[in-house]
């Protein structure tokens, strides 16, 4: 192979690798995301596809190099469509317009149907090259470049959506982070998709517009951890650094080891994978541990409490996304504000502090002022400011307060309970260390040489002082 060859499958391997790790992160830690289900498809479709390509650049059996072409030519086709799924999903927080879901549904047809057509007929392949698909009238090329062009209008439509959000994002920190790291990742994503469908660039340096559908993913994860029900900005960004740290590990790691196995191999003139299997167990053995010291080197920023950390893991919550019930107070202020476009909101406690803020409210405005209870107990109140049309709020507006204000006061009061679960969580566990301290000084003592009775020289001295030897 040439080099650009080597670079591409190299290139192909370390995305392979890094998307499996994200998409199982994804799958595993957080499967209620919106969008981890269209993550999770899109892992799959870039998997598939640079092992394929990996496998027809090495194989030299002409029936498995058939059979990857296939694999490549669906991959290849369905990406475009699975990007922008993905987009949609991770932005989306009501139902897509229904212009979206009809372009959604029109792009992976056209998709579908030139995979299944290509698969059939590869000399009726839609490219720039021969042998292409031609009609009477219409020159292959052109349909070649047609095809092009589609995939990259599809690309820009993701574009324009997440636009079109962003616009609508209003003061929401949160939204508007997680919004730009998606356009972000698109504008990237989109950059090294055109590299690669293009003939003059793939064919050059196919590696160049590959690494650059690596790091799109990369950054996708963010945005696919931040779209959490309420989720704070520090918990996906932490989410996001556990990942790709990880990833990054767990991809160095495969290729070095893959590195090694081969020249030991070749040393020892064996095909037995013995490096690999040794590794594999020590792997599985140090996982946990590695895993653990990675989750608080990555977290080491973040304001942690051991002993609620403790809670938290006890409560079955996944270590990536946990939260304290406190820190989804402000998303869900912010979020309640650009639903009903407010011009603010404002939690307050009993004794007038602010709890949580979002925009500017109007005192002498027409808002609303709700309190905040559960379970007979109160913890305050918020304040609403009035919309942004001037008009007054409706029954269901209302009615959303009053969810709001619920969801608010049980917020607080799950915050005092965890608080104080925490601090009783935090006493058990140094009484549990104490009586492993206790347990090993008494299997010392236990295992410690012991004298012989009535042996050595005995002294007394209460009573009569004496010495005594042997019983005499």
């Amino acid at each position: 192979m040439s080099l650009a060859e080597q670079l591409e499958v190299v290139a192909h391997a370390l995305t392979a690798m890094l998307a499996t790790w994200l998409g199982l992160t994804v799958a595993i830690r957080a499967p209620r995301q919106p969008g981890a289900r269209a993550f999770g498809v899109l892992a799959v479709l870039l998997v598939a596809w640079s092992v394929a390509i990996i496998i027809r650049r090495l194989t030299s059996d002409p029936a498995v190099d058939e059979a990857a072409r296939w694999i490549e030519v669906v991959g290849s086709s369905l990406l475009p469509p699975a990007v922008l799924t993905v987009a949609t999903a991770v932005t989306v927080e009501r139902q897509p317009p229904p212009w979206m879901r009809l372009l959604l549904v029109g792009f992976w047809a056209v998709s579908i149907a030139v995979a299944l057509l290509t698969i059939a007929a590869p000399h009726l392949e839609p490219k720039v090259a021969p042998p292409h698909l031609s009609l009477p009238g219409i020159p292959g090329e052109v349909i070649g470049w047609a095809w092009i062009g589609l995939r990259i209008g599809i690309f820009t439509s993701a574009l324009v959506w997440i636009g079109l959000t962003l616009h609508d994002a209003g003061q929401d920190r949160a939204r508007q982070r997680q919004l730009q790291v998606t356009l972000l990742a698109l504008v990237v994503g989109i950059a090294g998709g055109v590299a690669r469908i293009v003939p003059v660039i793939s064919d050059a340096d196919a590696w160049i517009g590959l690494s650059l559908v690596t790091v799109s993913m990369v950054l996708t994860v963010y945005a696919v951890f931040a779209q959490g029900i309420f989720f704070a900005q520090d918990v996906a960004a932490r989410a996001f650094r556990y990942a790709i740290v990880i990833g990054l590990g767990v991809t160095a790691y495969v290729a070095i080891l893959v590195a090694l196995d081969s020249f030991v191999r070749r040393a020892l003139s064996i095909e037995l994978p013995i490096l690999i299997g040794l590794a594999l167990v020590a792997t599985i053995a140090m996982f946990e541990p590695v895993a653990a010291r990675v989750r608080g080197w990555v977290a080491i920023s973040d304001d942690t409490d051991p002993a609620y950390d403790r809670l938290l893991l006890a409560l079955g919550e996944g270590a990536l996304t946990a939260q304290r019930p406190e820190d989804s107070i402000q998303p869900a202020l912010d979020r309640l504000v650009r639903s009903l476009r407010l011009t603010g909101a404002r939690a307050m406690a009993d004794d007038g502090s602010t709890i949580a803020a979002s925009g500017a409210i109007d005192t002498d405005g027409p808002g609303v002022e709700l309190p905040l209870e559960s379970d007979g107990n109160g913890y305050g109140s918020v304040a609403f400011g009035a919309k942004e049309s001037g008009l007054p709020y409706t029954s269901r507006e209302r009615e959303v307060l009053g969810m709001a204000c619920g969801y608010l006061a049980a917020v607080l009061e799950l915050s005092t309970r965890q608080d104080a679960q925490a601090r009783a969580l935090d006493r058990l566990s140094h009484e549990r260390a104490e009586l492993r301290t206790s347990g090993s000084r008494l299997h010392g003592a236990l295992a410690a040489p012991q004298g012989q009775d009535g042996a050595g020289l005995h002294v007394y001295a209460l009573g009569p002082l004496r010495a005594e030897r042997d019983g005499e």
